[in-house]
């Protein structure tokens, strides 16, 4: 909302107060006692109301109140003696006595621009500030919005989105979640700036009323956000928030706030921000459902290059489903010079002609050149008012001061007019951060922080370098201002005055005070400590804490930060003097490589140097535990990949260590890994056997693993002819998946469930089984689950009779699978697509798959499904007239189905064959007696009719 009182605006959306056209800088608590009276001014606000809207509650007194009262009639320009605006009411209150208007956007800006104009005044971008316009009414109207607003430092990105949203925002009530991200964002925990954004929205729409949407819609937000849980109620268990869930809960969350009211989620510096915060403006862009939501972004293009940051790419990811628009801002022309400086100055037409071509040539129409160069105009005398009228003192030709070059001289004289005081607060600032607090000034300068608070808030009151950006709590209890710096480009000056000793001292002092604020908490703020105490030297402080930043992202699946924080954390090990670098290192290796697989799939090399240098390392400490845990690693990677026999030696020496440590936790693992080796390598009764000893090791302990087993010998069971033993030990699978802890063993046991109900032909049950694996494996980010079920959901919906629509999405799936790097069961996977292409009588198409297949297969040595691969190829060779070719194919695969002891196999090659030739009929016959049960599944029935028609 927007009040005019007297000579005063203050708009609760922009949290700023101007009088007489100058932001006045006023504290939070000052602020919110305002808003309180403003809202309120038809009546008296009694001093409870005040406490528990302003201290929220807690017990202060009178005296802190009437020092709020006091700031109040200050900024407004009250006496307190008259009290002509603010009036207190003997022992019952305070209220607002003056005229108060409620303004529009529009009426807002008029308001401003009336009279001497703003320092800041805004010109030109008509085209842009429409475009923006029309994309928030069709936001308003459901249809979800992208803007990002692009270009260099200075050239008026946020000055056109604060013009836009004075002029809109008003108008159609939206509420607005703004937050700028940081250079320590890049090395944050994810979603840093969004949850700053959150902050200020529940600053503005209340911030019950934002718990309680998150409650409902996103409890995993609510738990990582502790100043909005209701300290009567215990805060939501944020345990097992994935990437996924929250990306999911971010979106439900703003799309039930916005059908209340419009929300514009506004990021600013997105080339500073996180991979988490550009994946969840990429996911909130790409929802179908409606929402009155709209993004605003803007960043620096340059810069972004230049880090090699990935915002440039997500945009166009963006783009490409239309679903988003981009504003590169270039310079402002000479006319847009010129209408700012008449604005401002109101100068006569020779005047305006001459100073506008000055500025011009020196700034080429960059905004802050622009401003900062009339600036100096003026401080230097260049410019004079005379009579409420500017005029210059002498010609532009003549003046005597000379004229900055660059961006850095033009800074330098700013930071050279300062009190010395000033200058070393705000160079300490520079230090710190973008956006910084009094109170890690104060530390780095060895200040009471409301001495720091004091120059900070002359600064922002001049609007000079810095703005007020609210107050905060730190576990401590220790509460300060927060400020920013207004621009980039202040900040990299001020930084060029500070010599490497300084930034080192003061980084350290400015570490060790967060550090200490948040105590045992301290881990929330990990990889902001961490690049503090790299910046100071203390490289054994940096180490530890970009660990615990490294397991704090691969906790919430944010793999690419997780992998880069782990890199770091290994790089500070050799100067941090540690006690045991190879000990801190091998414990990081393995965490790294799942980053590294989750960041970059299976396939990259990274991932086998991590592990190698692991187990180089484990075995150089004869760390067994190490060892073991390290070669479970490397085989896991090793049969995703399709590499069987390296996976088979890793898997022997696995078992090694197990028996020679008379482990059964490790005895289990073994005995799981030679299973699974031998499954794949087409060694059923050898692969049965190893899964049947894991799980009589583990009959009495609940471990993670036996759901595991229990899916793959119900695979096992099924190939070997005992389709119904199978079907129990797949649910048994399943059971133990739901009983244990956990997402591994649901997915295996959902997964493979489902995919025993598909070989029996029971398609109904598959279907619910596999969109179960499917829906836990998104639930939890797992990239490998998530493309392995959607393959298999692809599957079923071409046996189901929706070829068209089944292949297409088995063909995406299959592009997802190969991108994990995983080449196990790929070949199985194409075997099934192709008999799908077979059924549905597109034989070209399925005679290329089944080539590839069988190709795939050769180069695995993934057998378990050989045979029916021979036969697929088989039966499409016979429909492509090519009948020779296809019955040496099935022959093949009745050979390979007998050699791997596969029955259900060997029982699919004899009824193709029986089907073409009776002398097949007498081994059907034998095949079929061989299966004792599952006598109502597909194949048995199939093979029962060829036997039952040929007597």
């Amino acid at each position: 909302m927007i009040f005019r009182i007297n000579r005063c605006i203050l708009d609760t959306t922009a949290f700023e107060l101007r009088r007489d056209d100058e932001v006045i800088a006023v504290q939070p608590q000052v602020f919110d006692l305002l808003v309180l009276l403003l809202e309120n001014r038809h009546r008296v606000v009694t001093k409870d109301e005040i406490f528990k809207r302003v201290w929220k509650g807690r017990i202060v007194s009178d005296a802190a109140l009437s020092s709020r009262i006091k700031a109040v009639r200050q900024a407004l320009g009250d006496d307190g003696t008259e009290q002509s605006l603010v009036r207190t009411i003997r022992r019952r209150g305070f209220r607002i006595v003056a005229p108060v208007e409620e303004l529009t956007g529009q009426k807002v800006v008029l308001e401003m621009t009336a009279g001497v104009p703003a320092v800041q005044e805004f010109v030109g971008r008509k085209d842009e500030l429409a475009l923006l316009q029309a994309s928030l009414k069709k936001a308003c109207a459901g249809h979800r919005q992208v803007v990002f607003v692009t270009g260099e430092p200075g050239i008026g990105k946020s000055t056109l989105v604060r013009t836009f949203l004075g002029l809109a925002v008003a108008p159609v009530r939206a509420a607005v979640a703004h937050a700028q991200c940081i250079e320590l964002y890049g090395t944050s925990e994810p979603y840093l700036p969004i949850f700053e954004a959150m902050q200020r929205l529940g600053a503005e729409i209340g911030a019950d009323k934002l718990a309680s949407y998150l409650k409902s819609f996103a409890p995993t937000w609510l738990a990582q956000m502790p100043w909005l849980a209701d300290s009567s109620q215990p805060a939501p268990n944020g345990a097992g928030a994935t990437s996924q869930r929250m990306l999911r809960e971010l979106a439900q969350a703003l799309e039930a706030l916005s059908a209340a009211r419009p929300v514009v989620l506004w990021l600013e510096d997105l080339h500073w921000s996180d991979h988490s915060t550009l994946d969840a403006i990429s996911f909130l862009a790409r929802r179908s459902e409606p929402a009155r939501l709209m993004i605003v972004g803007s960043w620096r293009p340059a810069e972004a290059r230049a880090r090699g940051h990935p915002v440039q790419a997500a945009k166009e990811a963006i783009a490409l489903h239309g679903e988003c628009r981009e504003l590169p801002l270039g310079f402002l022309g000479l006319g847009d010079v010129a209408v700012y400086l008449q604005r401002r100055f109101a100068l006569g037409p020779a005047e305006l002609s001459e100073l506008s071509q000055f500025l011009y040539a020196r700034t080429n129409g960059n905004p802050l050149f622009v401003v900062a160069l009339s600036d100096d105009l003026v401080r230097n005398g260049a410019l004079r008012r005379s009579d409420a009228a500017w005029r210059l003192a002498e010609p532009v030709s003549q003046i005597g001061f000379g004229i900055p070059g660059s961006v850095q001289i033009l800074i330098g004289q700013q930071i050279e007019n300062l009190a010395a005081e000033e200058r070393r607060v705000l160079q300490v600032a520079a230090v710190s951060g973008a956006e910084f607090s009094a109170a890690a000034i104060a530390a780095g300068l060895d200040l009471a922080i409301d001495a720091v608070e004091e120059i900070c808030d002359r600064l922002a009151e001049r609007q000079q370098f810095i703005a007020l950006r609210g107050s905060h709590d730190w576990p401590d209890g220790t509460v300060a201002n927060r400020y920013a710096f207004v621009h980039a480009m202040y900040q990299q000056g001020l930084l060029g005055r500070v010599s490497e000793a300084r930034r080192v001292e003061w980084q350290g002092r400015i570490a060790e005070r967060e550090e200490l604020a948040h105590g045992k908490r301290a881990g929330e703020i990990a990889a902001q400590l961490a690049v503090r105490f790299e910046a100071a030297r203390r490289y054994d402080r940096s180490a530890r804490y970009f660990e615990l930043a490294a397991h704090n992202a691969l906790s919430g699946n944010a793999y690419i930060e997780a992998a880069r924080l782990f890199g770091k954390a290994i790089d500070m090990l050799p100067l941090a003097q540690h006690d045991d670098p190879s000990k801190a290192e091998l414990r990081m290796l393995v965490p790294r490589g799942i980053a590294v697989i989750g960041a970059r799939g299976y396939t990259t090399n990274e991932v086998e140097e991590i592990l190698q240098r692991a187990l180089s390392i484990a075995r150089a400490r004869g760390d067994q535990a190490a060892i073991v845990r390290v070669l479970h690693s490397i085989w896991t990677t090793s049969v995703v990949r399709g590499q069987l026999h390296k996976a088979r030696a890793l898997a022997i020496e696995i078992s090694d260590h197990a028996e020679l440590a008379s482990n059964k936790a490790l005895l289990l693992r073994a005995n799981a890994k030679l299973g699974q080796t031998s499954f794949h390598l087409g060694e059923l009764a050898m692969a049965r056997g190893y899964f049947e000893k894991a799980l009589e090791i583990s009959a009495d302990m609940p471990d993670a693993e036996r759901p595991r087993v229990a899916a793959y010998l119900a695979w096992t069971l099924w190939y070997l002819g005992f389709p119904d033993a199978a079907c129990r030990m797949g649910h048994e699978a399943l059971r133990l998946g739901r009983t244990l802890k956990g997402h591994s063993g649901l997915v295996f046991g959902a997964g493979f469930a489902g995919w025993v109900h598909s070989f029996r032909g029971e398609l109904g049950e598959a279907e619910m089984l596999i969109d179960e694996c499917f829906e836990i494996a998104s639930e939890y980010g797992l990239p490998f689950w998530i493309t392995w079920s959607s393959c298999l959901k692809g599957l079923i919906q071409g046996k189901q009779g929706d070829y068209a629509g089944g292949r297409v999405r088995m063909q995406e799936s299959l592009v997802g699978y190969r991108a994990t790097g995983a080449l196990i069961g790929l070949a199985h996977f194409m075997t099934e697509f192709a008999e799908t292409a077979l059924m549905a009588g597109d034989v070209a198409r399925g005679l290329a798959i089944i080539d590839e297949a069988r190709a795939i297969c050769a180069q695995t040595g993934d057998r378990y499904h050989a045979a029916d691969t021979h036969r697929v190829q088989g039966e499409l060779l016979i429909a492509a007239n090519r009948a020779e070719q296809g019955e040496l194919r099935l022959l093949h695969a009745l050979n390979f189905a007998r050699s791997n002891g596969a029955r259900s196999l060997e029982l699919r090659a004899l009824t193709t064959l029986a089907k073409r030739s009776p002398e097949w009929l007498m081994q059907l016959s034998a095949a079929r007696s061989a299966i004792t049960e599952g006598g109502d599944t597909l194949d048995l029935r199939q093979a029962d009719e060829v036997l039952v028609g040929s007597g």
